[in-house]
């Protein structure tokens, strides 16, 4: 698999804001709010992303494991902290599913017991590797859906609720609450965007005209679009609180 980041950038080069996006495909889904917030606000945006690598320094993910036991993964942590330590930005954003089934390096599932806490060392551990002089901030996953919402409501296209899922899962709260104390410990900040996306419960599929979810756990990019205001006054808070790592 692919060690060296790739970064696409955005935004005036000469900008005194520079922001970036590191993660997975969860990253990814949410790069076109955050490109849009950093036009807005003249920022100079980065985004460096691998799909299935967590950005959580001792996460082994089961996919990227099974590919080349993960050493491509880490490396491209590794390679990423470099890269940003090199040339801090003011705000490093990480985001990543929280759905992943962990592995030990030596292949084996990891107990499910034991995912929160694989989680949150691994998320304080990367916090800590980033720069000092950079604000940090994690951003929550999004719910999680039983079912494809996309592939069942073309099953269901008279019955939307067939389709519909309880999101609040007792494992991602769990690993939620790890990824929130992690941020705490190191002086970085954590927010989530479930409320604006999970209003009530079951969780929509549909808002107005929009389909909201591409897959069980991606939103569309149409719908990330709908949520650029909530992102941009995140990131705009982000940049402004105090900073506090340790």
């Amino acid at each position: 698999g692919r060690s060296w980041p790739r970064t696409c950038s955005f935004g005036p080069s000469e900008s005194g804001t520079r922001i970036a996006l590191v993660g997975d495909s969860h990253a990814t889904m949410w790069s076109t709010p955050i490109r849009k917030a950093a036009e807005h606000n003249g920022w100079r945006l980065t985004i460096m992303t691998k799909t299935a690598c967590p950005p959580m320094l001792g996460v082994h993910a089961r996919k990227q494991m099974s590919i080349d036991g993960g050493a491509s993964c880490r490396a491209w942590r590794r390679n990423v902290i470099d890269k940003l330590q090199a040339d801090p930005p003011a705000l490093i954003i990480l985001a990543s599913s929280d759905g992943y089934k962990l592995k030990g390096l030596k292949g084996g599932f990891k107990p499910r017991a034991q995912w929160p806490t694989i989680w949150r060392k691994g998320l304080k551990r990367m916090i800590a590797a980033l720069p000092q002089s950079s604000r940090v901030l994690v951003l929550g996953d999004v719910p999680h859906n039983d079912l494809n919402p996309r592939a069942c409501l073309s099953r269901n296209r008279k019955d939307m609720s067939a389709c519909v899922s309880h999101n609040d899962q007792p494992m991602s709260r769990k690993i939620e609450a790890g990824w929130r104390a992690a941020a705490k410990d190191k002086g970085a900040q954590f927010r989530t965007l479930k409320g604006k996306i999970c209003s009530y419960q079951p969780c929509p599929l549909v808002q107005g005209n929009i389909l909201m979810w591409r897959d069980k756990g991606h939103i569309t990019e149409k719908f990330a679009v709908q949520l650029t205001p909530a992102v941009r006054t995140l990131l705009e808070q982000s940049l402004s609180s105090p900073a506090q790592r340790r």
